[in-house]
């Protein structure tokens, strides 16, 4: 039977944000997390977002949103052909409160889209602290979306990113991480203004003591 354990902190997959077009990945995250781990991780966010900065000049338009977002992972790590894997799955609930001059707007509340992710360690020797790691991710438009409505809870349309990393100790409190992604979004037909279907790529490399 596998251990199961509520936990504050994921298993090391590579972690990623689907909004940005750039790698979002620590230092450590591409160490290969033991087999046979099970866990619970809610993270509950909140953003505040007023004004409008223009040279940065504020415009004073006297209009605020504040996000409020609760997420719950479920996250497993497994063996694949041998190898370290993992896997997680992350539904969410949001909230969006417009203020000031945005009041008149509704204010949606609700579930909100569901990502999923694979991580896979082709290579992993734990002795010399050397991982070369895959992962890859989709989300799915599982929240809600109103084209007639200007704030929403669901980008309305499919995303995915594939990553890979390189983690290497150096020495000592040293170590050394490459890493490379590519997104891809689809397309929201429902969308009021422009096509927002894109494709971005994006790497790094960080180094510092870990």
């Amino acid at each position: 039977m596998c251990p199961f354990k509520l936990t504050l902190t994921l298993f090391s997959l590579l972690v990623i944000s689907f909004e940005a077009s750039a790698v979002d990945i620590i230092p450590g995250r591409a160490i290969a997390t033991p087999p046979g781990l099970n866990s619970i991780m809610v993270t509950t966010i909140h953003s505040h977002l007023d004004d409008q900065y223009v040279d940065g000049k504020a415009q004073n338009l006297n209009s605020g949103i504040d996000i409020y977002n609760l997420q719950l992972r479920y996250s497993r790590t497994f063996l694949l052909n041998g190898r370290p894997s993992g896997i997680y799955i992350q539904p969410s609930l949001s909230t969006i409160r417009p203020s000031g001059s945005l009041n008149s707007h509704s204010a949606p509340t609700g579930v909100g889209d569901t990502a999923l992710a694979l991580a896979y360690w082709p290579y992993a020797d734990r002795q010399a602290e050397k991982y070369f790691v895959l992962a890859g991710y989709l989300v799915l438009p599982t929240g809600e979306y109103d084209s007639d409505q200007l704030f929403n809870l669901s980008q309305n349309r499919y995303s995915a990113a594939a990553q890979m990393g390189f983690h290497q100790r150096l020495s000592g409190k040293w170590a050394g991480m490459i890493t490379g992604d590519f997104h891809w979004f689809g397309e929201n037909d429902e969308y009021r203004f422009t096509d927002p279907k894109t494709k971005t790529k994006a790497s790094s490399a960080l180094f510092g003591p870990n």
